[in-house]
C-alpha cells in the first residue's frame, strides 16, 4: 500500500565527485552524478538528493523500501538551491511518496514572517 512518509532532516553531508554512476533502486539503469546530499532525521528513513551534470538527462526518483531511502534525482543547477535550505533554513522538511511515480518534496515550515528571502533563490 503506497504510504506518504514525511521526517524532518536534521543532519546532511554533502559529496563532491567527477561523474559518478549509481544503480538506480527501481531499475531503470544508473543514475549519473556529480554531487550528492544525503539527509537524515531521527528515524530509519532517508534522503538522498542527487544532482545530474546538464548533459545527462535527469532520471525519475526512487524509492528503495528495503534501506527506507528515498532517491530525488535533480538537475546540477539546482544544487546551490538545495544546500543553500540545508545550511541556512530550519526545519527542513522531506515528505517521500512511495507510488509509482515517488514523488519528493523538500520544504521549510513554520517559517517566520519578515525574515527575508533564502539567498541564492531569486536573482
Amino acid at each position: 500500500m503506497p504510504l506518504v512518509i514525511q521526517f524532518e532532516i536534521t543532519s546532511y553531508w554533502v559529496y563532491l565527485s567527477e561523474t559518478l554512476k549509481f544503480p538506480h533502486p527501481n531499475g531503470l539503469g544508473d543514475i549519473f552524478f556529480s554531487h550528492v546530499i544525503h539527509g537524515s532525521g531521527q528515524g530509519p528513513t532517508r534522503l538522498s538528493i542527487f544532482f545530474q551534470p546538464p548533459d545527462v538527462p535527469v532520471q525519475p526518483n526512487g524509492w528503495d523500501a528495503g534501506r527506507n531511502v528515498g532517491y530525488l534525482v535533480r538537475p546540477i543547477s539546482e544544487y546551490p538551491h538545495y544546500l543553500d535550505l540545508l545550511r541556512n533554513e530550519k526545519p527542513v522538511q522531506t515528505r517521500i511518496w512511495t507510488t509509482p511515480d515517488h514523488h519528493i518534496e523538500v520544504f521549510v515550515t513554520q517559517e517566520p514572517v519578515g525574515e527575508g528571502e533564502i539567498a541564492g533563490l531569486h536573482p
